[in-house]
């Protein structure tokens, strides 16, 4: 039977056209503002391993070729210049520190409560093991522990080592390729000619909620979180209920394995003041089960182990988010029927300009990063009020990254700015861009032409 779709015919007619015409079917498509918001993923590079036509040039690297060259590796740490790493799936952002603190996004939604203050108060969500040797932690954060610590920021994740003369520990840190879903993978090696026993120990603030909104009333906002242990799942299931509607947000916390933990939800039975964070970790294996959240939620988990003599043991743990309860049961099967989870790698190549930028800009927009003089002595003679910004249309309730352009021949590098600011405002990570400039002269005239055009 011979037939054909006329909508086919339509599309092979528009293809010849744009090929004629330069690509002028995609400066249109461009125009729209929604399709520009995703221009980026034009930009994305081939997978290793996808099917590539035939007729198209591609050359595979050797296997030696560029395997390290973007990868980090960082064995001095500073509270006061952390470095971050920022890995995406489309869906799910994850943003992590050498120093071990961590910001996850899902759908404009903070995951876990963000680090404010990382010198006294670390937040969010951490690692440990205890055992007779004592507590020894995965991250530098949140103990500010000495030893032979290093992080490793790689292309599809972060590593984080700890070496002590009993244990050698390693954590893996990275997204799932296609689901809302962060891992945490642990490595346990027994460096002890005995067989030990061991607590996995994880440490969790869940929030499921915009951090703005969270910060300025968190004893509020707390009180619409609730938690439970899901027997069917065998997972930790935390739900937020928003306050104006019936729409719930959901994560579910576990091992791939369905390894059985034990677990308390009582942030005044895990927290001893004023030790924070760290004190969960140092009674965490005396700590009883306690079911009950109310009034002040959290989640801490607790992994019995035994390890022969220099035996390693590896964990998976994943942290799987959604919209309904179906869609994270869902999630939460396919993770564990899934042999190997697919990876997924920064948006940002770290020798392009917007990733430049955005290596620079990040610690200061997460974590308040002061990095030079000339900005401290701003801030200091700085005699306005949040108010004397509106009149500029900037609000001033997100971070100002404030950009001082005075050359025509900064066009590149003020169209890196631009192109940072949009991925990570995709990504859910809100800044406001401000491009500082004279118009006293025609030369300043043209700088802001520029802006606008871009």
């Amino acid at each position: 039977i011979k037939s054909y779709m006329a909508h086919h015919i339509g599309m092979s007619i528009v293809a010849i056209n744009n090929t004629l015409l330069k690509g002028r079917m995609q400066e249109r498509f461009m125009r729209d503002n929604y399709m520009e918001s995703a221009s980026e993923l034009l930009e994305e590079k081939v997978l290793s391993g996808s099917a590539i036509y035939d007729d198209i040039q591609e050359n595979e690297p050797r296997e030696n070729d560029n395997k390290n060259a973007h990868d980090e590796f960082i064995d001095y740490f500073s509270v006061s210049n952390p470095n971050v790493k920022l890995l995406t799936n489309g869906d799910y952002t994850l943003a992590l520190t050498d120093l071990g603190t961590s910001v996850s996004i899902y759908q404009e939604k903070d995951v876990f409560c963000r680090t404010t203050d990382l010198l006294r108060r670390p937040q969010g969500c951490y690692f440990a093991v205890s055992s007779v040797f004592g507590t020894q932690y995965f991250t530098y954060l949140p103990s500010y522990a000495e030893g032979e610590m290093s992080a490793e920021f790689k292309e599809y994740s972060v590593n984080y080592y700890s070496n002590s003369e009993y244990f050698e520990l390693g954590m893996k840190a990275f997204l799932h390729g296609s689901l809302p879903c962060e891992f945490r993978e642990f490595a346990v090696k027994n460096l002890t000619s005995q067989n030990q026993k061991i607590s996995l120990m994880c440490y969790f603030e869940p929030i499921l909620i915009n951090f703005l909104d969270f910060e300025a009333h968190p004893a509020f906002m707390k009180l619409f979180l609730s938690i439970e242990y899901d027997k069917s799942t065998e997972t930790v299931i935390i739900t937020r209920r928003e306050r104006n509607s019936d729409s719930k947000a959901y994560c579910a916390i576990g091992f791939t394995d369905g390894s059985d933990f034990s677990y308390n939800f009582n942030r005044e039975d895990v927290l001893t003041f004023p030790l924070g964070t760290v004190s969960a970790f140092e009674k965490g294996t005396e700590l009883p089960e306690n079911p009950n959240f109310i009034p002040d939620p959290c989640v801490f988990l607790n992994l019995k182990l035994s390890l022969q003599a220099k035996e390693q043991q590896n964990k998976k743990l994943f942290i799987c988010s959604a919209i309904t309860r179906d869609m994270l049961y869902s999630a939460v099967a396919s993770i564990r029927n899934e042999k190997n989870n697919p990876e997924f790698s920064s948006p940002l190549i770290p020798t392009s300009i917007e990733g430049q930028i955005a290596s620079s800009i990040l610690p200061q927009i997460l974590y308040k990063k002061h990095d030079c003089y000339e900005n401290d002595t701003y801030i200091s003679k700085n005699s306005l009020y949040v108010r004397d910004l509106w009149g500029l249309s900037i609000s001033g309730d997100v971070p100002i990254i404030c950009v001082e352009i005075t050359h025509q021949n900064e066009e590149q590098r003020t169209a890196g700015y631009i192109k940072c600011h949009k991925i990570l405002t995709l990504c859910g990570i809100h800044f406001d861009l401000v491009f500082v400039f004279s118009e006293s002269t025609e030369q300043n005239k043209f700088i802001s032409e520029m802006i606008k055009k871009m």
